[in-house]
């Protein structure tokens, strides 16, 4: 049982936590989303993700606002300072309904609208045009002084109920600051790009800072690293601690110097093949930490080459069932350190 103190101090708190967010629910007609979203009166604030929904999910959504199923409510917050409507949470339908009005969508793989497969906006009759332009949608808008930190909170809690945020979309969200930028930064180095290439899908999804993210986390803190606790909790945790003091002197040399290091010596980059155009994650955090350990040891580091990347025992330990196991993750990565290093 809790005692009576302890009952007080949680009221406390919650009532100061419910003061924190006030909002209203409003009725937003399609018509008016699409018109403020093209004129800038409605808008998507930077730890929001990109545009992410294919053609047959942003058609599933158009499908079931024309036969008249409810449609989760999205969540908008006033920005204090212009008075225009930030997208919390309902970025993807917005931008579905702003491209399905456009005509940019062409419906596909509807169910139960199926004569509807192939049309375009402009394709359904004016009087179900004029009917979906002024079906409303349920909103609830965030009072002004609903704080930032409040606002990416609410994203965080969306969508990580589902599989909708990658982890470093979440990352970004939740620990936005000085080291979120410093990674944001590092990402466009062309060098890392030519090393670690990523597909447009995989770039959309953050999957290149999430690589950045480990590269710094397993560099600095891998001898903390647990089987007990989650990848991504491990890099959040590495996140939170850097989220504003961070030796970023220190890290930058590592990063240009373990890239550089690469793109000399591995004739495709961190890839299996030249025409691969990905790297799995395991294969990533060998070779990235692997040489960042490497060239600690010894900064002035050559080789003669790297004949073991096609070797069958690189190969087991980059591919092994339970790869986040500590041990596995230990034993990929010390492979790599050891053979730049002429100690396998």
């Amino acid at each position: 049982m809790k005692s009576p103190e302890e009952k007080q101090f949680a009221l406390a708190q919650l009532s100061k936590e419910q003061q924190n967010v006030k909002y209203d629910i409003r009725d937003f007609p399609i018509k008016f989303l699409n018109t403020e979203f093209k004129e800038g009166g409605i808008y998507i604030p930077e730890y929001q993700r990109h545009f992410i929904w294919n053609a047959a999910s942003q058609s599933k959504l158009i499908e079931s606002i024309l036969i008249g199923l409810p449609i989760p409510m999205m969540f908008f917050a006033t920005d204090e300072k212009t008075g225009k409507l930030e997208i919390v949470d309902g970025a993807q339908r917005t931008q579905t309904l702003v491209a399905f009005i456009a005509n940019n969508l062409v419906l596909k793989n509807l169910t139960t609208l199926d004569t509807c497969n192939g049309f375009t906006f402009s394709d359904l009759p004016s009087s179900t045009q004029r009917k979906f332009l002024n079906t409303a949608l349920r909103t609830i808008v965030l009072e002004d002084l609903t704080t930032l930190d409040n606002r990416k909170e609410i994203f965080n809690r969306i969508n990580t109920q589902g599989v909708k945020a990658a982890p470093a979309e979440v990352r970004m969200a939740t620990f936005a600051g000085p080291f979120v930028d410093f990674v944001k930064t590092l990402a466009l180095d062309e060098t890392f790009e030519h090393v670690v290439p990523q597909s447009n899908v995989n770039i959309s999804r953050k999957e290149n800072y999430e690589m950045i993210f480990r590269f710094f986390a397993y560099s600095d803190n891998l001898e903390n690293y647990s089987d007990t606790i989650k990848v991504s909790s491990f890099i959040d945790n590495f996140t939170r601690d850097n989220q504003t003091n961070f030796d970023k002197t220190r890290m930058l040399s590592e990063f240009n110097r373990t890239f550089s290091f690469a793109e000399k010596h591995f004739e495709y980059g961190f890839c299996k093949t030249k025409k691969a155009k990905s790297v799995p994650k395991a294969r990533f955090e060998a070779l990235a930490v692997g040489i960042n350990l490497a060239l600690r040891k010894k900064p002035n580091l050559t080789v003669q080459n790297v004949d073991w990347i096609k070797s069958p025992k690189f190969k087991t330990v980059t591919t092994s069932d339970g790869a986040n196991n500590k041990s596995n993750v230990l034993r990929r990565i010390y492979f790599v350190r050891d053979s730049l290093l002429g100690d396998q």
